[in-house]
């Protein structure tokens, strides 16, 4: 029997297509994070954020967290945070991360996805079931049945992930494997951390009560300025402190606004597949001895204050609020009695690396004229002047700077930071330290090695003495 060959090969390539043409019209399991932002307890919260995100152009998408508040900023006349910032996963009794309705914030168990199956023919017709199955150990999940055109709430276990599958007449007909990535982002600080100036709630003012708000700079009266809304009679009384500006943390002056949480927020959004955990402690006011290292109760007084420094919060955080060890920190934290409120008996608390929950992205932000002054960070600032002057650091500069990077080291949680840690700290182990160091800043400051032949580096310039 003779067949044309042309023809036969015509016939493949439309059985091909036609097999191509049903795979692409085979039903698929499209699913997202119901809740990406877990700070927030109203997945609706998190909902406008991620509309609001999808609403950008591309342009706008360059700087999203800007254009988002601006396209918010026309929709909420008070800002949207006001009818967010008391629904999240903040305790202000407790100055702890935590909530009733999700006991598992600090170390999530698992996630609830919305899944919905799309590219089924009369799917408002048809009923499906959807099941799951861990990736891991862990018994299945229950079976939900509805009209396959209707979204599902699933559980995900959390870090494993599941199988999802939908079954049609004891059909399979869709799956697909679901692991949700958590980062879990800290954020430390100031004021330029906490969103001083960018309260969750502003002070509302009177349209026509002005009042006295006494003398200015050089005496000047001020006089006839708005008055805040409110009953009140004299600025202090109890009234007039009921109308102060809301924050999520009033003692800290922190607030949904804050640069640090608006930058989680928008990692959690920008990922369908993606949820954030998101710790902040930064306080208005706090420095490094006392806000990092040291007890700092805020800038506005509370009934309930921060009892904890800002680096024990971050240690209980990541414990899962359970209760990190304290620890006895050794005395090179004062850098050679520059921060003599360090010297002796500092604790901290510190989450062992077995039970710690890794940090994802740390967020840190000092203030820049507060930093050029304070004692504990001269060092970096001699050391950055010197290089870019074309000198040579001293041995106790160097050495000043290493116990700076020993004590940061020993903070984080893991034995290869603690060990790391040590060794800057003993002088025997930090004097090789500083001869790396040393070839490394000789070469910043005079160029590489001549090509002399005797491998030594080109005369310092005129007038600088080599030490």
């Amino acid at each position: 029997m003779r067949c044309n060959a042309g023809l036969s090969l015509c016939l493949a390539l439309l059985l091909t297509m036609a097999g191509q043409a049903v795979a692409a019209a085979e039903p698929q399991i499209v699913w997202q994070v119901e809740n990406p932002f877990r700070f927030f307890l109203d997945p609706a919260d998190t909902g406008l954020h991620r509309a609001t995100w999808a609403s950008l152009s591309e342009t706008e998408r360059r700087h999203p967290v800007m254009s988002a508040e601006r396209v918010l900023a026309e929709r909420h006349s008070d800002g949207w945070s006001a009818t967010t910032f008391l629904k999240t996963c903040w305790d202000p009794q407790r100055n702890r991360y935590s909530c009733r309705e999700r006991g598992d914030y600090l170390a999530p168990k698992s996630h609830t996805v919305l899944t919905r199956l799309e590219g089924l023919d009369d799917a408002q017709t048809v009923d499906c079931t959807w099941l799951t199955s861990p990736q891991g150990r862990g018994p299945r999940g229950k079976a939900v049945t509805l009209p396959c055109d209707t979204p599902v709430q699933l559980d995900v276990p959390y870090p494993s992930g599941a199988w999802i599958s939908v079954e049609i007449g004891g059909r399979r007909v869709a799956e697909v494997a679901a692991q949700v990535a958590d980062l879990f982002i800290v954020g430390m600080g100031d004021s330029f951390a906490s969103g001083e100036g960018n309260p969750d709630v502003p002070v509302r003012f009177s349209p026509d009560r002005t009042t006295d708000y006494g003398l200015g700079t050089n005496n000047t009266p001020l006089t006839g300025y708005p008055a805040r809304l409110g009953d009140w009679k004299a600025i202090g009384d109890r009234q007039f402190i009921e109308e102060n500006a809301r924050w999520q943390d009033q003692a800290c002056h922190r607030s949904l606004y804050s640069h640090q949480m608006r930058a989680a927020l928008q990692l959690a959004v920008e990922d369908e597949h993606r949820a954030v955990t998101f710790v902040g402690v930064a306080c208005s006011g706090a420095e490094t001895t006392f806000g990092l290292f040291l007890d700092y109760k805020g800038n506005e007084w509370v009934p309930h204050p921060p009892d904890l420094p800002q680096i024990s919060a971050v240690a209980e955080a990541q414990c899962g609020g359970k209760g990190a060890p304290d620890y006895d920190l050794p005395e090179a934290y004062h850098i050679n009695n520059k921060i003599p409120e360090l010297k002796g008996g500092l604790v901290l608390k510190k989450c062992d690396a077995d039970r710690a929950r890794k940090i994802d992205l740390l967020l840190l932000s000092i203030g820049g004229a507060w930093l050029a002054k304070h004692e504990g960070f001269w060092v970096l600032r001699r050391l950055r002047e010197q290089l870019d002057a074309g000198r040579m650091p001293t041995n106790e500069l160097i050495d000043a700077g290493l116990v700076l990077a020993g004590a940061v080291l020993l903070i984080f949680p893991g034995f290869v930071t603690d060990a790391f840690g040590l060794l800057l700290l003993f002088p025997p182990t930090r004097v090789l330290a500083r001869t790396l160091l040393k070839r490394r800043f000789h070469v910043q400051v005079y160029g590489p090695p001549s090509n002399r032949g005797d491998g030594r580096p080109p005369p310092p310039p005129p007038g600088v003495i080599d030490v």
